[in-house]
């Protein structure tokens, strides 16, 4: 099984050298498809390189489809975006920091 995972992986790499350089919509097709084959494939055997090459692969893939896409995306979903990530990390750090004084509160009580 490792042996078939090893020659996934180089055809990975090589389909996205072709993907990259491809302007046919098609082939990017083909190199989602072949990184999401070896990211199954790794997954089933539990091996963490090809998920991580496979799913390095697809990260690639689909910037390389973002940055296609970004002119007929409206201006304001990229700014509401952003604004969602810094509210939800703000919710983040204000339930650490209660956390981190409960745990203190805790700490105190106990001498």
């Amino acid at each position: 099984m490792q042996n078939v995972l090893f020659v996934l992986g180089g055809l990975l790499l090589a389909t996205a050298a072709i993907v990259f350089t491809a302007v046919a919509w098609a082939q990017f097709g083909v190199g989602g498809r072949a990184a999401l084959l070896v990211v199954l494939a790794g997954a089933q055997a539990r091996l963490r390189a090809p998920v991580l090459l496979g799913g390095g692969v697809l990260v690639l893939v689909a910037l390389h489809e973002l940055s296609q896409a970004w002119d007929l995306i409206p201006r304001w979903i990229p700014l509401a975006a952003g604004g969602l990530l810094l509210v939800l990390l703000a919710m983040t750090l204000e339930r650490r920091r209660r956390d981190l004084e409960r745990f203190r509160a805790a700490i105190a009580r106990m001498s």
